[in-house]
């Protein structure tokens, strides 16, 4: 079991998506019931369905990568989840990922729309990871595309899932949606130019044409500066501003955020590169403030919320909850 566990956390990088990309996703479905009169009685379950999905969803995504990396990371000697694996375990994991990915469709609503964006994903990790395509070596379209699997796309599924679970009209949220879709997308072309800066000097060795490799490093690193950045934070802003026209306590959770964390983090400011302040100011606040912010305007509306506010502490990371456990910790040091 131990290593069964350590082979999806650390060797397929499972816990990469659970702790940086999920909590953010699951943000959506708590979005759409904030802005849904009635939710139902039945959101624990759905919010469970969800979090399985994103489970299976990672899954087949990364292990499609590492797939389509093979030879090359070998070539290297970079760390590949599938060396050494038989044809037989591959398929076995595959297969593993896809009944997670699709099971709970049987009790969320599933439509034709919702097939059509679960294809795309699955037509995305292909085309992203593997030849002819193998779309990762093609400069822009990979980083696009990189920014539609790992982001926008599910965002929307997510979007469309529960506008349909809670019965409201996405035509009632157009705009607010527009937002969420582009600071998604800009916050995926962040992170995969972020990544391709970061194995850089790695793809160079193996040979891999990234974005970056083509492009230029130092050309790479100044178009996310002066451009990615502040579109994404303006994205978000206006994300930011629609839901706060109906909920004020929202902007005033993320207002009170950026505070706390200039405060706490004011000494190493000054030592702060660009990858830093995305990082501290944008990233922990997407993904350990936003959910719980949305989570605790639910609460004060219905306590039925109550259990998924406390599912989401026990599954994903939060400041919140390490902040708990430090301070138990020194109410109850353990004895020598």
């Amino acid at each position: 079991m131990n290593k069964a566990l350590l082979f999806f956390a650390k060797k397929l990088r499972l816990s990469n998506p659970w702790k940086f990309k999920a909590p953010v996703l699951m943000a959506v479905p708590y979005l759409v019931f904030l802005m849904s009169e009635d939710a139902g009685r039945r959101v624990f379950a759905a919010v469970l369905a969800s979090v399985t999905i994103i489970v299976g969803v990672a899954g087949l995504g990364y292990l499609s990568n590492d797939l389509g990396d093979r030879e090359k990371d070998a070539a290297i000697q970079k760390e590949n989840a599938t060396a050494g694996l038989t044809l037989s375990r591959i398929v076995l994991l595959f297969l593993l990922f896809l009944a997670l990915a699709v099971a709970p469709w049987l009790y969320l609503p599933f439509t034709l729309q919702s097939l059509f964006l679960l294809l795309l994903q699955f037509f995305l990790f292909y085309a992203y990871a593997f030849k002819p395509l193998r779309l990762k070596e093609r400069g822009l379209p990979g980083v696009i595309t990189d920014a539609l699997y790992a982001h926008l796309v599910p965002a929307l599924l997510a979007a469309y899932t529960f506008y349909t679970f809670t019965g409201k009209q996405m035509s009632q949220d157009v705009l607010l949606l527009s937002f969420l879709g582009s600071w998604q997308l800009l916050l995926g072309i962040r992170n995969i130019c972020f990544h391709q800066l970061k194995d850089y000097d790695n793809d160079i060795r193996s040979g891999t044409n990234t974005f970056a490799t083509g492009y230029g490093f130092q050309k790479t690193k100044l178009l996310v500066i002066k451009l990615i950045l502040p579109l994404e934070l303006l994205a978000f802003l206006g994300f930011v501003f629609l839901i706060s026209c109906t909920f004020p306590l929202f902007a005033a959770g993320i207002a009170a955020y950026w505070i706390y964390k200039f405060f706490s983090e004011r000494k190493a400011i000054p030592q702060f590169n660009y990858m830093d302040y995305a990082y501290k100011f944008l990233d922990d606040l997407y993904i350990q403030w936003l959910p719980l912010v949305i989570l605790l305007l639910l609460c004060f509306r219905s306590l039925q919320f109550l259990p998924v506010l406390l599912l989401h502490l026990l599954l994903f990371r939060s400041e919140l909850k390490t902040g708990f456990i430090a301070r138990v910790k020194l109410l109850f040091p353990q004895s020598s």
